[in-house]
């Protein structure tokens, strides 16, 4: 990939795939813009949660976002190897790199995409078109939607929404029942955001196999000495 290119290389999406593509093409000394219609790119959806009860399931000495760099994470923030730090505090991070290098960023959303001659042009939602010349597409995933058949019904059909917060904040202190769809991490983030937000009622979890997220194993350090033979 030529990196005197006129058009900067695309890259569409800044949650963290997104973000650290853009960062490590800028290493590579490339043109790089990112594309992000938020307000601040390096979080999505993974690392947005502004609850500190959000953990990472990985233990910090295996966060780096460098692959040569094992310990950046760890240092950036001054952890112990086996902490779980919060989400938000990883977005942060990933934020802090995004701007320590050389890549443009366009708070925009990305409407259309089309083939002109060797390159691409992107249409853009404000109506400006820009060219690229190569496009990375890091969409993430949709919001989930409603079950068809609970239309109606008063459902928040996705968890790190404001409507999802302020139904969470709404709870606090109140009884009652909450059935959450899933048992997976994202049923372990909201029951953990009821929990902080005083939520007293009962808390009813449902899915199709009814499995839950594994702990970690527990594990300790020890220490000796090995005798010669």
């Amino acid at each position: 990939m030529r990196s005197d290119a006129a058009a900067p290389v695309a890259v569409v999406g800044g949650g963290f795939s997104g973000t650290m593509t853009a960062v490590h093409l800028a290493r590579l000394g490339v043109r790089v813009r990112l594309y992000e219609p938020g307000t601040e790119p390096g979080r999505g959806i993974a690392y947005g949660t502004p609850d500190p009860v959000h953990l990472l399931n990985v233990p910090a000495g295996k966060m780096s976002a460098f692959e040569g760099e094992p310990g950046h994470f760890r240092a950036a923030l001054g952890l112990e190897e086996g902490a779980f730090a919060p989400r938000q505090d990883y977005g942060a991070y990933v934020r802090s790199i995004l701007a320590a290098h050389a890549v443009e960023v366009e708070q925009a959303a990305v409407n259309g995409l089309a083939r002109e001659g060797e390159g691409w042009r992107l249409a853009l939602a404000d109506g400006r078109s820009e060219a690229a010349t190569a496009v990375v597409l890091a969409l993430g995933n949709e919001p989930p939607a409603v079950p068809s058949a609970w239309n109606g019904l008063p459902v928040v059909a996705n968890p790190w929404s404001e409507e999802a917060r302020a139904a969470i904040a709404s709870l606090g202190g109140e009884e009652g029942e909450v059935l959450l769809i899933g048992t997976g991490l994202t049923m372990i983030d909201v029951v953990l955001s009821l929990d902080e937000a005083g939520f007293a009622g009962r808390i009813l979890a449902i899915s199709r196999r009814g499995l839950l997220p594994r702990a970690h194993a527990p594990a300790s350090a020890t220490t000796g000495s090995a005798s010669a033979a």
